[in-house]
């Protein structure tokens, strides 16, 4: 077997899927429970993922899946987007709010046929941005919580699938049971984070 350090992303021993899905579960319960109450460790968790994704597809596509690279450029760039994140707080307001926007949207759009639906949900996602910086807490509640809640159940979906996902997914007979199973779970799951962040935030000014 190849040394680490000239490892390609197809040469990644197994499960370690399940461990990255694992972390999307963890990750997505911590913003959908405690999002605003931790807001500045999400604003710079937001900003690692954001931009330390667009690093590991860029290197990725550069240095055909090599993994050392794709590690190196996942920190420095998820460290780059944390720190402008954090110090350009109001912009992050913005992208999160646009981001929780976008989430909803398309949550309730998905699978229309109309040609209005990708302009409704970028509107959606400028609505987002901006309704935030003037009704920071209550809209970033939400849009933790919805972003939580979607990343939890995806990836706890996956998890619990393994490698049947694709026949599940590919067949006529389960695509719109899984469609709206997922939507379900995502709009339970979401409500009852937002409901935990709104009560905390009540407790916490008495």
């Amino acid at each position: 077997m190849n040394a680490w350090y000239t490892w390609r992303l197809e040469e990644l021993p197994p499960g370690q899927e399940q461990v990255m899905l694992g972390v999307g579960v963890a990750v997505g319960l911590l913003y959908c429970f405690a999002g605003y109450r931790l807001f500045r460790l999400i604003l710079g968790m937001t900003g690692f993922l954001l931009a330390g994704t667009t690093a590991v597809i860029l290197t990725a596509w550069l240095s055909s899946g090599h993994l050392l690279s794709m590690g190196i450029a996942l920190l420095v760039g998820g460290l780059c987007g944390s720190v402008a994140m954090l110090f350009l707080y109001r912009l992050g307001v913005f992208l999160m709010g646009g981001l929780g926007g976008m989430v909803i949207a398309h949550q309730i759009l998905q699978g229309r046929p109309e040609w209005w639906i990708v302009w409704a949900v970028a509107g959606s996602a400028l609505g987002g941005g901006l309704v935030a910086l003037l009704l920071e807490p209550a809209v970033m509640t939400l849009a933790t919580s919805a972003i939580g809640s979607l990343l939890a159940v995806g990836s706890g979906f996956f998890l619990a699938l393994g490698s049947r996902f694709e026949a599940q997914l590919s067949s006529p007979d389960h695509a719109d049971a899984v469609g709206w199973g997922l939507f379900g779970a995502w709009a339970v799951l979401g409500i009852l984070g937002s409901a935990t962040q709104f009560s905390l935030r009540s407790k916490g000014k008495k």
